[in-house]
């Protein structure tokens, strides 16, 4: 798992739109288009689809937060 695109993932079920993503990996250092963020994201759903431990993982943070 690529923890640039979890990060997205977790942004954008907040929900944070696309733009904040960006800002804040700009404001860290990580200059990203808005391609690219989504292209995260659709990888985390992909996965999140089959394999349960990213389900569980998922979860997890997000009950954390």
């Amino acid at each position: 798992m690529d923890a640039r695109h979890l990060l997205y993932y977790l942004c954008s079920v907040r929900p944070m739109r696309l733009v904040y993503i960006q800002e804040y990996m700009a404001e860290n250092g990580y200059n990203i288009n808005h391609s690219s963020i989504h292209h995260g994201i659709s990888q985390i759903k992909e996965k999140l689809e089959g394999d349960k431990d990213y389900i569980e993982t998922i979860s997890n943070i997000l009950n954390e937060v």
